[in-house]
Protein backbone atom coordinates (compact mmCIF):
# COMPACT_ATOMS: atom_id res chain seq x y z
CA UNK A 1 0.00 0.00 0.00
CA UNK A 2 1.31 2.99 -1.11
CA UNK A 3 1.35 6.30 1.37
CA UNK A 4 -1.28 7.88 -0.55
CA UNK A 5 -3.41 4.82 -0.71
CA UNK A 6 -2.53 5.38 3.45
CA UNK A 7 -3.47 8.42 4.25
CA UNK A 8 -6.96 7.88 1.62
CA UNK A 9 -7.95 5.29 3.79
CA UNK A 10 -7.21 7.11 7.25
CA UNK A 11 -9.06 9.89 5.99
CA UNK A 12 -12.19 7.76 5.04
CA UNK A 13 -12.08 6.08 8.57
CA UNK A 14 -12.30 9.63 10.36
CA UNK A 15 -15.34 10.87 7.89
CA UNK A 16 -12.59 13.67 6.77
CA UNK A 17 -12.57 14.39 2.99
CA UNK A 18 -11.63 18.00 3.10
CA UNK A 19 -10.87 21.05 5.34
CA UNK A 20 -13.12 21.67 8.33
CA UNK A 21 -15.60 23.75 7.91
CA UNK A 22 -15.31 26.26 10.49
CA UNK A 23 -12.04 26.88 9.15
CA UNK A 24 -11.64 31.17 9.51
CA UNK A 25 -14.84 31.75 11.13
CA UNK A 26 -15.64 32.41 14.73
CA UNK A 27 -17.11 29.46 16.72
CA UNK A 28 -20.59 30.60 18.33
CA UNK A 29 -18.98 31.36 21.48
CA UNK A 30 -15.64 33.06 22.63
CA UNK A 31 -14.51 31.88 26.19
CA UNK A 32 -13.34 35.27 28.25
CA UNK A 33 -9.57 33.90 28.36
CA UNK A 34 -9.97 34.47 24.15
CA UNK A 35 -11.32 37.06 24.24
CA UNK A 36 -8.87 38.80 26.25
CA UNK A 37 -6.11 37.61 24.44
CA UNK A 38 -7.13 38.53 21.17
CA UNK A 39 -9.47 41.72 21.95
CA UNK A 40 -7.57 43.74 24.51
CA UNK A 41 -6.09 46.76 23.04
CA UNK A 42 -2.82 47.75 24.68
CA UNK A 43 -2.02 52.25 24.44
CA UNK A 44 -0.57 51.66 20.79
CA UNK A 45 -4.00 49.93 19.64
CA UNK A 46 -6.05 52.59 21.27
CA UNK A 47 -4.03 55.40 20.15
CA UNK A 48 -4.44 53.50 16.42
CA UNK A 49 -8.61 53.04 16.98
CA UNK A 50 -9.46 56.47 18.67
CA UNK A 51 -7.40 58.64 15.45
CA UNK A 52 -11.15 57.80 13.56
CA UNK A 53 -13.27 60.84 13.30
CA UNK A 54 -16.68 58.16 13.58
CA UNK A 55 -17.50 56.08 16.28
CA UNK A 56 -18.51 53.26 13.81
CA UNK A 57 -15.11 53.47 12.11
CA UNK A 58 -13.47 52.87 15.43
CA UNK A 59 -15.93 50.14 16.53
CA UNK A 60 -14.83 48.39 12.77
CA UNK A 61 -11.04 49.15 12.89
CA UNK A 62 -11.37 47.58 16.54
CA UNK A 63 -12.86 44.19 15.78
CA UNK A 64 -10.67 43.93 12.38
CA UNK A 65 -7.89 44.32 14.31
CA UNK A 66 -9.35 41.57 17.11
CA UNK A 67 -10.32 39.36 14.39
CA UNK A 68 -7.47 39.01 12.79
CA UNK A 69 -5.56 38.45 15.68
CA UNK A 70 -8.09 35.86 16.51
CA UNK A 71 -8.67 34.08 13.37
CA UNK A 72 -5.61 34.52 11.24
CA UNK A 73 -7.80 36.78 8.32
CA UNK A 74 -10.43 39.65 7.66
CA UNK A 75 -13.49 38.75 7.12
CA UNK A 76 -15.14 39.99 3.84
CA UNK A 77 -17.95 41.53 6.16
CA UNK A 78 -16.83 42.70 9.16
CA UNK A 79 -20.33 42.97 10.60
CA UNK A 80 -20.51 39.27 10.72
CA UNK A 81 -18.66 38.93 14.30
CA UNK A 82 -21.03 37.00 17.15
CA UNK A 83 -22.51 40.08 18.98
CA UNK A 84 -20.28 39.30 22.18
CA UNK A 85 -17.31 40.14 20.44
CA UNK A 86 -18.83 43.66 19.56
CA UNK A 87 -20.66 44.15 23.00
CA UNK A 88 -16.67 43.11 24.84
CA UNK A 89 -15.14 45.56 22.00
CA UNK A 90 -17.41 47.93 22.72
CA UNK A 91 -17.16 47.86 26.46
CA UNK A 92 -12.94 48.04 26.07
CA UNK A 93 -12.70 51.07 23.90
CA UNK A 94 -16.30 52.88 25.95
CA UNK A 95 -17.73 52.70 22.77
CA UNK A 96 -21.93 52.31 21.80
CA UNK A 97 -22.15 48.64 20.84
CA UNK A 98 -24.60 50.13 18.46
CA UNK A 99 -22.87 52.43 16.37
CA UNK A 100 -23.80 50.70 13.37
CA UNK A 101 -20.97 47.87 12.08
CA UNK A 102 -23.64 47.21 9.30
CA UNK A 103 -22.85 50.36 7.82
CA UNK A 104 -19.10 49.88 8.32
CA UNK A 105 -18.87 46.92 6.69
CA UNK A 106 -20.76 48.49 3.15
CA UNK A 107 -18.37 51.36 3.30
CA UNK A 108 -14.60 51.46 1.69
CA UNK A 109 -12.99 52.46 4.92
CA UNK A 110 -12.91 48.68 5.70
CA UNK A 111 -10.51 48.07 3.12
CA UNK A 112 -8.12 51.43 3.91
CA UNK A 113 -8.27 49.96 7.79
CA UNK A 114 -7.13 46.25 6.35
CA UNK A 115 -4.35 47.47 4.64
CA UNK A 116 -3.20 50.16 7.76
CA UNK A 117 -3.28 46.81 10.26
CA UNK A 118 -0.84 44.92 7.46
CA UNK A 119 1.11 47.77 7.74
CA UNK A 120 0.84 48.78 11.06
CA UNK A 121 1.37 45.30 12.61
CA UNK A 122 3.27 43.42 10.02
CA UNK A 123 1.18 40.95 8.70
CA UNK A 124 1.52 39.22 5.87
CA UNK A 125 0.13 37.87 2.99
CA UNK A 126 0.57 33.95 2.29
CA UNK A 127 1.34 34.51 -1.27
CA UNK A 128 4.12 35.89 -0.22
CA UNK A 129 7.89 33.44 -1.33
CA UNK A 130 9.19 33.92 2.04
CA UNK A 131 5.58 33.41 3.95
CA UNK A 132 4.70 29.70 1.76
CA UNK A 133 8.68 29.04 1.96
CA UNK A 134 9.01 29.17 5.78
CA UNK A 135 5.58 27.43 6.19
CA UNK A 136 6.67 24.37 3.83
CA UNK A 137 9.98 24.08 6.02
CA UNK A 138 7.85 24.09 9.42
CA UNK A 139 5.12 21.08 7.74
CA UNK A 140 8.08 18.92 6.43
CA UNK A 141 9.99 18.73 9.94
CA UNK A 142 6.41 18.31 11.26
CA UNK A 143 5.09 15.89 9.51
CA UNK A 144 8.30 13.58 10.02
CA UNK A 145 8.83 14.08 13.45
CA UNK A 146 4.59 13.35 14.49
CA UNK A 147 2.33 10.97 13.72
CA UNK A 148 -0.57 13.96 13.66
CA UNK A 149 -3.49 13.00 11.48
CA UNK A 150 -4.31 15.41 8.49
CA UNK A 151 -7.20 17.14 10.84
CA UNK A 152 -4.55 17.83 13.63
CA UNK A 153 -1.67 18.64 11.39
CA UNK A 154 -4.45 21.19 9.78
CA UNK A 155 -5.18 22.63 13.18
CA UNK A 156 -1.68 22.79 14.34
CA UNK A 157 -0.55 24.56 10.92
CA UNK A 158 -3.24 27.18 10.91
CA UNK A 159 -1.96 28.14 14.75
CA UNK A 160 1.08 28.52 13.20
CA UNK A 161 0.53 30.83 10.63
CA UNK A 162 -1.56 32.92 13.15
CA UNK A 163 1.44 33.02 15.51
CA UNK A 164 3.58 33.84 12.67
CA UNK A 165 1.80 37.26 11.34
CA UNK A 166 1.09 35.40 8.21
CA UNK A 167 -2.97 35.69 7.13
CA UNK A 168 -4.62 32.43 5.83
CA UNK A 169 -5.11 31.09 2.35
CA UNK A 170 -8.18 29.70 1.33
CA UNK A 171 -8.49 26.68 2.88
CA UNK A 172 -8.38 24.03 0.23
CA UNK A 173 -4.91 25.20 -0.29
CA UNK A 174 -4.24 24.64 3.32
CA UNK A 175 -5.35 21.94 3.18
CA UNK A 176 -3.61 20.12 0.00
CA UNK A 177 -0.53 21.57 1.51
CA UNK A 178 -0.78 19.39 4.43
CA UNK A 179 -1.51 16.43 2.69
CA UNK A 180 1.44 16.43 0.32
CA UNK A 181 3.86 17.35 3.53
CA UNK A 182 2.17 14.05 4.86
CA UNK A 183 2.67 12.03 2.13
CA UNK A 184 6.27 13.38 1.59
CA UNK A 185 6.90 12.07 5.16
CA UNK A 186 5.51 8.70 4.64
CA UNK A 187 7.12 8.76 2.00
CA UNK A 188 10.26 9.02 3.34
CA UNK A 189 9.68 7.07 6.14
CA UNK A 190 9.11 4.19 3.94
CA UNK A 191 12.25 4.41 1.81
CA UNK A 192 14.07 3.86 5.50
CA UNK A 193 12.64 1.22 6.49
CA UNK A 194 12.69 -0.85 2.79
CA UNK A 195 16.87 0.66 2.76
CA UNK A 196 17.71 -2.30 4.93
CA UNK A 197 15.31 -4.72 3.78
CA UNK A 198 17.24 -8.01 1.97
CA UNK A 199 15.53 -9.82 -0.69
CA UNK A 200 14.70 -12.82 1.44
CA UNK A 201 13.08 -10.49 3.98
CA UNK A 202 11.08 -9.14 0.82
CA UNK A 203 10.19 -12.68 0.03
CA UNK A 204 8.81 -12.90 3.38
CA UNK A 205 7.01 -9.77 3.54
CA UNK A 206 5.47 -10.39 0.29
CA UNK A 207 4.20 -13.43 1.57
CA UNK A 208 2.04 -11.82 3.95
CA UNK A 209 0.12 -9.93 1.62
CA UNK A 210 -1.13 -14.00 0.09
CA UNK A 211 -4.41 -15.34 0.61
CA UNK A 212 -3.55 -19.05 1.36
CA UNK A 213 -5.71 -21.82 0.04
CA UNK A 214 -8.91 -22.01 2.55
CA UNK A 215 -8.49 -18.86 3.64
CA UNK A 216 -10.44 -15.22 3.49
CA UNK A 217 -7.60 -12.78 4.94
CA UNK A 218 -4.01 -12.05 4.24
CA UNK A 219 -1.66 -13.26 7.05
CA UNK A 220 -1.06 -9.57 7.81
CA UNK A 221 -4.75 -8.97 8.57
CA UNK A 222 -4.82 -11.89 10.72
CA UNK A 223 -1.63 -10.13 12.09
CA UNK A 224 -3.55 -6.89 12.90
CA UNK A 225 -6.52 -8.68 14.96
CA UNK A 226 -7.11 -8.89 18.11
CA UNK A 227 -8.21 -12.03 20.20
CA UNK A 228 -11.68 -12.81 18.65
CA UNK A 229 -13.37 -13.41 21.74
CA UNK A 230 -12.10 -12.54 25.58
CA UNK A 231 -11.54 -15.77 27.09
CA UNK A 232 -8.78 -18.02 27.63
CA UNK A 233 -9.50 -20.16 24.10
CA UNK A 234 -9.52 -16.70 22.52
CA UNK A 235 -6.05 -15.81 23.81
CA UNK A 236 -4.49 -19.30 23.34
CA UNK A 237 -5.95 -18.95 19.37
CA UNK A 238 -4.85 -15.66 18.90
CA UNK A 239 -1.41 -16.66 19.72
CA UNK A 240 -1.35 -19.47 17.47
CA UNK A 241 -2.47 -17.54 15.09
CA UNK A 242 0.33 -14.44 15.68
CA UNK A 243 3.41 -17.23 16.13
CA UNK A 244 3.53 -18.02 12.21
CA UNK A 245 3.96 -14.65 11.19
CA UNK A 246 6.19 -13.57 14.60
CA UNK A 247 9.60 -13.73 12.52
CA UNK A 248 8.30 -11.35 9.92
CA UNK A 249 7.83 -8.29 11.73
CA UNK A 250 11.68 -7.43 12.27
CA UNK A 251 12.67 -6.72 8.64
CA UNK A 252 15.31 -4.09 9.28
CA UNK A 253 18.57 -5.26 11.03
CA UNK A 254 20.37 -2.41 13.85
CA UNK A 255 23.57 -2.84 11.38
CA UNK A 256 21.51 -1.88 7.80
CA UNK A 257 21.50 1.45 9.86
CA UNK A 258 24.96 2.84 11.09
CA UNK A 259 24.16 6.82 11.97
CA UNK A 260 23.13 7.02 14.76
CA UNK A 261 20.71 9.90 14.22
CA UNK A 262 19.48 8.00 11.10
CA UNK A 263 17.92 5.14 13.74
CA UNK A 264 16.04 7.67 15.65
CA UNK A 265 15.20 9.03 12.45
CA UNK A 266 13.85 5.72 11.16
CA UNK A 267 12.00 4.79 14.50
CA UNK A 268 9.99 8.03 14.67
CA UNK A 269 8.76 6.77 10.90
CA UNK A 270 7.94 3.61 12.26
CA UNK A 271 5.73 5.09 14.72
CA UNK A 272 4.16 7.39 12.15
CA UNK A 273 3.83 3.94 10.01
CA UNK A 274 2.24 2.14 13.29
CA UNK A 275 -0.41 5.02 13.68
CA UNK A 276 -1.69 4.91 10.07
CA UNK A 277 -2.09 1.64 10.06
CA UNK A 278 -4.25 0.67 13.14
Amino acid sequence: MTPAEVIALEAAREGQRGPPSEYGRYPEHLSADELAECFFFDQRDRELILSRRRERNRLGFAVQLGTVRYLGRFLEDPSRVPDQVVRWVARELGLDPSAGLGAYAQGEARWDHQAEIRREYDYREFHEPEVERELLGWLEARAWVSAESHRALFDRTVDELIASKALLPGASVLWRLVGAARHRAAERGYELIARGVTAQERQALESLLMVAAGENETQLERLRHGPIKPTAEGMVRSLSVRRPGERHLRVVKDDAVDDQSERADLLVGGESWKSTTR
